[in-house]
């Protein structure tokens, strides 16, 4: 829905429903969520909340009771919450946090979710064989990373497996890797990631606290 006018003319067929009140808008700039540079990634989400806000108080002096003016994500949020009008943010991805968001965003959240894949073979001295694939990991926003181990690299060889080597091109010292040995990777991309999977497993200090289904998996229709 394009802000302003169009926005408004919503607003009207909203009003016409007995059943129906309109008391917020929302926006999302997700375009933004990611640009690495801090200052720009500001500077245009405060373009953007102005658009937001402006939309808002349109409606407000067409008659319509806004209460509520919703937006922002894990990588706009602070500059949301900061901007005049704004009552409410709603980011996601920062309880977990990606490779993505990371990249984007510095250290300012700490990765906080992993994939626990298997090493079940090792057809060459310096590359192994791991049970993570495509049906385990997202790669839209790129390939997940080895917790702990910024040397090596991960690449997807199918549904089902996946495949580590050295990072560095040329080295073929053997990867000190054995078959059952366990491996946490850190996705990409969350989200996607997440939806692939049935369950949470709360897992600190050696023990797993908690077991929690992800209840809205496959909820897409």
């Amino acid at each position: 829905m394009t802000p302003g006018d169009e926005a408004l003319e919503l607003a009207r067929q909203i009003g016409d429903m007995e059943q129906l009140q309109l008391i917020g808008v929302q926006g999302y700039e997700g375009h933004l969520q990611h640009i690495h540079d801090l200052e720009e990634r500001k500077q245009r989400c405060q373009q953007a909340m102005q658009i937001l806000t402006q939309t808002a108080e349109q409606l407000r002096v067409a008659g319509f009771p806004i209460q509520i003016v919703t937006t922002g994500g894990t990588g706009t949020a602070e500059f949301c919450a900061d901007y005049e009008g704004i009552t409410e943010v709603q980011p996601g991805s920062f309880v977990f946090m990606d490779t993505d968001y990371r990249n984007a965003l510095g250290p300012v959240y700490s990765n906080a979710l992993t994939i626990l894949s298997t090493v079940i073979s090792r057809p060459t001295p310096d590359r192994v064989i791991i049970d993570a694939g495509l049906k385990s990991l997202s790669i839209d926003s790129g390939m997940a990373e080895p917790k702990g181990q910024p040397e090596l690299a991960y690449q997807p060889k199918g549904d089902e497996h996946g495949a580590l080597s050295w990072k560095q091109e040329g080295v073929s010292a053997e990867l000190p890797l054995q078959i059952g040995e366990r491996i946490e990777l850190i996705p990409s991309h969350i989200d996607t990631t997440i939806n692939l999977h049935d369950t949470y497993y709360a897992y600190r200090d050696g023990v797993i606290e908690a077991i929690w289904p992800v209840e809205a998996r496959g909820k897409v229709q």
